[in-house]
């Protein structure tokens, strides 16, 4: 069971990543694709030695406020699919669909919510794809949201009736959104069997020739938005040259599952990306002429094997990053290696059998979910840097926590199915309590600045409803 368990762990973690993955940068002339042939390490099944632990702090107990009442809840229906922010945190969008939209890519009513007026927009032209990872919507530089529709395709300010139709850039009816880079010049999106390059300014549409591999798993720009590292099918990382729309294949691999892989790759550099893990080389480094490094022995003194996975955390101003290493040996710890000073720690909680990163966190904590013998879940939070900083408890229950992190900002949520906590970091100091009579309630996450929470309730009859609510003190 717990290695089931842990498994659906990282298949959702990796599916998060793929959703979410978004690098910074535009694109610039470039050289010609490399097509080095792919060269690997040896990996040798050598485990990493366990090093010293600092003691935990105990975190200590504060006075609980009163459970707040939550609004007026912006949506209630069979069930809701939630979407996205705009990137200035005023906007969010969500599904709702009726008992008869039931399905894997269930339809549903299309809404974007504007958290300044309180008030939720409907859109009738968008009910398909609703889904996280086949989404059909995306966000432009000038605040605008671009809506792939059933049967056109309109840019137009949230809520208002500003409507322009560019059906006409698109050759073929887009049916993902995939990636972008962070300053959202260029966007990676694909129809029913291309990929397609967009830019936003002059709404420019280049197709990507001759290339379909993992259209259904993971890519990511580079941080200057020069190339696109994409996964195969069947594992194989290939890139993609964002000024000639080309795609040269540079390294082999095999996927754990196929569909691309387990995650987008993660940029360390404009010349060096991860992969999460893979079924026979494990966590890799890869670089642009396609050398295959094992990531264990690059950072960590010793081999790594399809057993583990590796999340990286990049400072984009800095180039610095970190990676977390985890494995689903319960007897080996958490892992975490720091580029700015070439140095490696483990990360064990004591009095706990099983522990594993909560990701995604911020840029400046890491939490950690850890399970006792008795199956007592914990949460546990500690600094990114510097190494060796001591953990400190922050919640412990009978039951699974849902814990989300704000990107910005020192709290983090804590679900507990009956009632959600919003608590400080590192001090655990409770800012709010929300209990709902007889719904479980979940957090979804937060605006990308903090300002907003957001928060699932479902019902004994299995429908939901979906609140945001303001977070004071952000």
């Amino acid at each position: 069971m717990k290695n089931v368990k842990r498994n659906l762990l990282w298949f959702s973690l990796f599916w998060l990543l793929a959703a979410c993955a978004s690098d910074e940068g535009q694109a610039a002339s470039t050289a010609p694709v490399p097509t080095a042939a792919a060269t690997a390490v040896p990996a040798t099944i050598t485990l990493l030695p366990d090093t010293p632990t600092p003691t935990t702090m105990p975190v200590e107990e504060t006075a609980v406020p009163a459970p707040s009442q939550l609004g007026q809840p912006v949506a209630a229906a069979a069930q809701i699919t939630v979407g996205d922010w705009s990137p200035d945190g005023r906007y969010f969008t969500y599904w709702t669909h009726m008992p008869e939209d039931a399905d894997v890519f269930m339809p549903g009513d299309f809404y974007i919510y504007d958290a300044e007026q309180e008030q939720s927009c409907p859109f009738d032209g968008y009910r398909t794809g609703a889904t996280t990872w086949k989404r059909r919507h995306l966000w432009l530089p000038n605040g605008e949201i671009l809506v792939f529709g059933d049967e056109e395709v309109v840019a137009f300010q949230p809520c208002r009736d500003n409507f322009a139709l560019l059906t006409d850039r698109f050759p073929e009816p887009i049916t993902r959104v995939v990636t972008a880079t962070a300053d959202r010049s260029h966007f990676l999106l694909t129809s029913e069997n291309s990929y397609w390059l967009y830019q936003p300014e002059g709404h420019q549409v280049r197709q990507v020739l001759e290339f379909n591999q993992g259209m259904d798993g993971g890519a990511a720009f580079s941080p200057d938005g020069r190339y696109v590292a994409l996964n195969g099918d069947e594992g194989g990382s290939y890139l993609l040259d964002v000024t000639t729309a080309t795609v040269s294949h540079i390294a082999e691999w095999e996927s754990p599952i196929g569909l691309g892989g387990l995650g987008a790759p993660q940029w360390l550099s404009n010349s060096q990306f991860v992969i999460v893990t893979s079924k026979d080389l494990g966590p890799l480094l890869i670089d642009l002429d396609g050398t295959i490094k094992n990531i264990g022995l690059t950072f960590f003194d010793r081999a790594t094997t399809p057993e583990s996975a590796v999340f990286a955390l990049q400072d984009d101003g800095s180039g610095q990053f970190h990676l977390l290493l985890e494995a689903s040996n319960e007897a080996a710890p958490l892992r975490l290696y720091h580029s700015e000073t070439d140095e490696h720690e483990a990360i064990t909680l004591p009095g706990t059998r099983e522990s594993y990163v909560t990701y995604p966190a911020n840029e400046q904590w890491l939490l950690l979910s850890a399970y006792n013998e008795d199956n007592t879940s914990q949460l546990w939070v500690r600094p990114i840097d510097p190494a060796n900083s001591i953990p400190q408890r922050l919640a412990s229950h009978d039951k699974t926590m849902y814990p989300r992190a704000a990107p910005v900002g020192d709290y983090v949520a804590v679900g507990y199915s009956d009632k959600l906590e919003l608590l400080t970091l590192p001090d655990a100091t409770v800012l709010a309590t929300y209990a709902v009579a007889e719904q479980t309630i979940y957090p979804l996450g937060f605006s990308p600045d903090g300002r907003f929470l957001v928060i699932e309730a479902v019902n004994p009859d299995s429908s939901e409803a979906l609140f945001i609510e303001p977070v004071d003190g952000s």
